[in-house]
């Protein structure tokens, strides 16, 4: 009797056999190729080593006779007897906020709380270290503010409760509010070989609210529009007005950025395209 169990003999071909395909459907992995293949455990580590090279997952099954390897490759739509299988796109949208740091003066309970009269003296006293009193003399000398050209001539010291406490504040370097911006995010995902979404077009320009629904709610630009629920949340949002004397330079609108792209975990792509919705400045941003 042999100390050591007999070796299973192997016969037939060296190669990998292969076995049917077959064409995966998945939100977060999108539309993959997989592919079994059974043969000699070392043959099947190469192959799983250039499957994995090349974005695909898998498994290994390991026997002492015929070893099995299953994987899943990306691909960008496939052909099967004639018939095209679209790759998967998604298009996701999301609203959000982000906290952004203004100067105070472009609070709107400052602007509507205390006088021209006193912004422009209280911002001039802070940007030359000076008095009050000083202040509002050399305003009343040039005729025009510290920031921002008004219709006065006369500048007065300012009294009120409101103005002085914010003066004491700008004196102490509470000089900011945190307003909150309302952004909305659009991301594609697909797959890392499609030209979907490919263009950046408008980058840095401004949309009104209708513009952007022209845009995001377009079924020829888009597989899945934004939701109706997006709409009715953006369209409850409050307007902003900018300062009286500025009303002429400022849009409530949104801004567009650029699009970024990521590679995730399954080799699907995110294209990420933000609107953020404040008061923009026409000097420094066009709109469309």
């Amino acid at each position: 009797m042999p100390i050591n169990p007999t070796i299973p003999k192997k016969t037939g071909t060296l190669g990998p056999i292969p076995k049917p395909f077959t064409v995966r459907f998945d939100p977060r992995s999108g539309q993959t190729l997989g592919l079994k293949n059974t043969g000699d455990i070392n043959l099947l580590l190469a192959l799983a080593a250039l499957a994995e090279s090349q974005g695909a997952s898998g498994e290994l099954f390991v026997s002492p006779v015929l070893s099995e390897l299953s994987t899943q490759t990306p691909i960008q739509g496939i052909t099967i007897n004639g018939v095209t299988i679209p790759d998967y796109v998604f298009d996701q949208w999301e609203v959000e906020t982000n906290e952004s740091s203004e100067s105070v003066f472009s609070d709107p309970l400052v602007q509507a709380g205390i006088s021209t009269n006193d912004r422009a003296v209280i911002a001039r006293a802070i940007a030359e270290a000076s008095t009050l009193e000083d202040a509002a003399e050399a305003c009343s000398e040039d005729g025009i503010g510290a920031t921002w050209p008004v219709p006065v001539t006369t500048f007065s010291v300012p009294t009120s409760g409101e103005s002085l406490q914010l003066y004491n504040e700008l004196q102490k370097s509470q000089d900011s509010w945190g307003p909150f911006f309302y952004v909305l995010r659009h991301t594609s995902n697909v797959n890392q070989q499609s030209t979907y979404n490919v263009a950046d077009l408008n980058v840095n320009k401004l949309y009104t609210t209708a513009q952007l629904f022209s845009e995001v709610n377009n079924g020829f630009l888009w597989t899945y529009p934004i939701p109706s629920r997006l709409i009715t949340k953006i369209n409850n949002i409050p307007a902003q007005s900018p300062d009286p004397n500025e009303a002429a330079y400022y849009l409530w609108s949104w801004k567009k950025s650029a699009s970024r792209e990521q590679i995730n975990s399954q080799f699907r792509v995110d294209i990420v395209t933000e609107y953020v919705l404040a008061l923009w400045s026409t000097i420094r941003y066009a709109p469309i």
